[in-house]
């Protein structure tokens, strides 16, 4: 680890915390180089499954979420998420993405699974390649 000081209890702490800027800024490839500095970067989870939606839909460009979801634990979860909003090449121009559930108290179980593998993505492809401090921080209503 690099710049870091050490808490009273004699643990390193990170001097940078990178994080808090909202939707897609503080995303997976900003926290991963954070923390590959050896500080904390931090994974905004504020809709994360819109989000997910969203980027399958436009197509998985490099697919790194791809990616991310092949590692995901349960794999059946994973297939019904890119089955439902993985668009090969992308949605043509013009066409509206597909909506994404809200969650509630009613939440149906397709918008459970897609907020879970959506965290599960972005915190994976946040540590991929390097063993740095990755967090997640969600704001609850």
């Amino acid at each position: 680890m690099t710049d870091v000081r050490p808490a009273p209890d004699g643990a390193d702490v990170p001097v940078v915390i990178q994080g808090g800027m909202g939707v897609g800024v503080s995303g997976w490839a900003l926290a991963r180089a954070v923390a590959r500095a050896g500080q904390l970067g931090v994974v905004s989870g504020v809709a994360l499954d819109a989000l997910l939606a969203r980027r399958l839909q436009r197509g998985d460009a490099g697919g790194h979420l791809r990616r991310a979801l092949a590692r995901f634990p349960v794999p059946a979860v994973a297939e019904r998420v890119l089955h439902r909003y993985f668009v090969p090449g992308g949605l043509p121009e013009g066409q509206p993405f597909r909506p994404v559930p809200r969650l509630g108290l009613r939440t149906r179980r397709h918008g459970q699974e897609l907020a879970v593998v959506a965290n599960f993505v972005e915190v994976f492809l946040a540590k991929e390649g390097h063993d740095g401090r990755v967090g997640l921080l969600t704001v609850a209503g």
